[in-house]
C-alpha cells in the first residue's frame, strides 16, 4: 500500500489527487476542498468495506497549468503561482559544469620591418657674435651761442568761466534754516566751471576766480522792513566774513532790493561754492518777473550768478626761439674694437620621421578545439514536501537527484 497525504483546505475549489509515481507506491497527495471547518478526516491503509457509492458531484473546471520561467541556479525550487482554473509553474533548476576549453591555437610569424625613414635635415647656423665695443666719441664741438628771448605776450583769454541764472521764486519754509540757492539755467558756452546739484557752482581747474552774483529780494504779502542775509560757502562750509544784511522795507510787490555784490577766491580743482540766504520773515522771497511789455524788455531772473578766472594770473604765450648756433665739428671716430667670438653652433634638425611599419604577418591558423566533455547527468524532480495551497499561490519544496533517466515522470498532475 502507498504512503497517502491528505489535506484538507477551505481555499480549494476543487478535490484534487496528486499522483506522483503511482506505479511505485511513491507518495500520493490528496487536496479535500471543504467549506465546512469541523470536517473530520480519517485515514488508514486497512481495507475498509467498500462504501456506498457517493452522487457525482459537478465536474469542475479544467485546470491550465503554464509553465512561467525556468532558471539556472545553485538550488532546484518550483513554485506554483495564480488560482485554478489558471495557475502558473517557475522552476529554478541547477546547471551543468562547462567543458574545458580547447588548447589556442600557434602564433603566426611576425611581419618584415619596414624601410628606414629619411635623415632630417641639417639644423640653422648660429647666430653671429656680438660686435666688439665701439670706440670713444672724440669731443664735441663748442655750442653756437642761443639766440635772445622773445618779450612775454599780454596775458591770454583762454580763462575758465561760468555763467547760470534761476527763473524760479526761492521760498523760505522758516527763519531758522539756511537755504542754498538754486539755478536752473547755464550758458551753453561756458567753460571749466559747471552747476552741481542744482546750486554747486563747481571748478575743473584749479586758480583764481572772481565769484560774482545779483539777487532779486521783495515781500510777497504783508507790509514792514525786514532782512535777508546771503553768504557763501566752500566745500560745504561757511567762509569766515563772507556775509550781507540786506534790507527790505515795504509792501506786497512793492519792496524790490537787488543784493550784488562779488568776491574773489583762489580755488582747488573740483572745489565748490555755494551761495546761501536766510530771512527774517518768510514773506519774504527772492523772486523772477517775467518778460515786460510796452516797451518790451527781457525777464527779470531771480538770481544770477558768474564766476571767471582772474586773466593776469596766466602767463601769456612763449616768444619764438631764438636761432639755433651752428653745431660744433665732430670728433674723430675711435678705433672699431675687437670682433667677437663666433656664436654657439645651432642646434641639430629634427630626426625625419620613421618608415611606415611593415606588413603584419598573416594570423596563424587556430588550434584544433578540444573535444567536448562528458554532458553531466540531468536532475530528476522530485517532491520532498506536501504541495500547499495559499491563497493565489501554490508551492512545494522540489529535490533534485541525478538519474541517467531524463524522461518525465507520468501522472504530475498539478491543481
Amino acid at each position: 500500500m502507498s504512503d497517502t497525504t491528505v489535506v484538507v483546505s477551505q481555499s480549494a475549489t476543487s478535490n484534487t489527487i496528486v499522483n506522483i509515481d503511482p506505479q511505485t507506491g511513491e507518495t500520493e497527495i490528496i487536496v479535500v476542498a471543504e467549506s465546512q471547518p469541523d470536517i473530520s478526516v480519517v485515514i488508514s491503509n486497512d481495507q475498509g468495506p467498500q462504501g456506498i457509492q457517493g452522487v457525482t458531484g459537478p465536474t469542475g473546471p479544467a485546470n491550465v497549468l503554464s509553465i512561467g520561467t525556468v532558471t539556472g541556479g545553485a538550488t532546484a525550487a518550483a513554485t506554483i503561482t495564480g488560482t485554478t482554473p489558471t495557475q502558473t509553474l517557475s522552476l529554478v533548476l541547477p546547471t551543468g559544469a562547462t567543458g574545458a576549453t580547447g588548447p589556442t591555437g600557434a602564433t603566426g610569424p611576425t611581419g618584415a620591418t619596414g624601410l628606414t625613414g629619411a635623415t632630417g635635415l641639417t639644423g640653422s647656423t648660429g647666430a653671429t657674435g656680438a660686435t666688439g665695443a665701439t670706440g670713444s666719441t672724440g669731443p664735441t664741438g663748442p655750442t653756437g651761442a642761443t639766440g635772445s628771448t622773445g618779450a612775454t605776450g599780454a596775458g591770454g583769454t583762454l580763462g575758465y568761466w561760468g555763467s547760470f541764472w534761476s527763473t524760479q521764486d526761492q521760498v523760505a519754509a522758516n527763519t531758522t534754516t539756511a537755504y542754498p540757492i538754486t539755478y536752473n539755467n547755464t550758458d551753453p558756452d561756458s567753460n571749466g566751471v559747471s552747476i552741481v546739484s542744482n546750486s554747486r557752482l563747481t571748478f575743473a581747474y584749479a586758480g583764481v576766480y572772481d565769484i560774482q552774483f545779483s539777487a532779486q529780494a521783495d515781500r510777497v504779502s504783508g507790509s514792514g522792513t525786514d532782512t535777508i542775509d546771503i553768504w557763501f560757502r566752500k566745500n560745504g562750509t561757511d567762509i569766515a566774513d563772507s556775509n550781507t544784511v540786506v534790507t527790505v522795507s515795504g509792501g506786497a510787490a512793492a519792496a524790490k532790493t537787488v543784493a550784488a555784490w562779488n568776491y574773489m577766491l583762489e580755488i582747488a580743482a573740483n572745489d565748490y561754492v555755494e551761495l546761501v540766504w536766510r530771512t527774517s520773515d518768510t514773506r519774504l522771497e527772492l523772486v523772477a518777473d517775467v518778460a515786460g511789455t510796452s516797451p518790451t524788455r527781457p525777464a527779470v531772473p531771480s538770481v544770477i550768478l558768474t564766476a571767471s578766472q582772474v586773466m593776469y594770473t596766466q602767463l601769456g604765450p612763449t616768444g619764438p626761439t631764438g636761432p639755433t648756433g651752428a653745431t660744433g665739428a665732430t670728433g674723430a671716430t675711435g678705433s672699431t674694437g675687437a670682433t667677437g667670438s663666433t656664436g654657439p653652433t645651432g642646434s641639430t634638425g629634427p630626426t625625419g620621421a620613421t618608415g611606415s611599419t611593415g606588413a603584419t604577418g598573416s594570423t596563424g591558423s587556430t588550434g584544433a578545439t578540444g573535444s567536448t566533455g562528458p554532458t553531466g547527468p540531468s536532475g530528476v524532480i522530485a517532491v520532498v514536501s506536501p504541495i500547499v495551497n495559499s491563497g493565489s499561490t501554490t508551492s512545494a519544496n522540489l529535490s533534485f537527484a541525478e538519474s541517467d533517466d531524463q524522461s518525465i515522470l507520468p501522472n504530475q498532475v498539478f491543481g
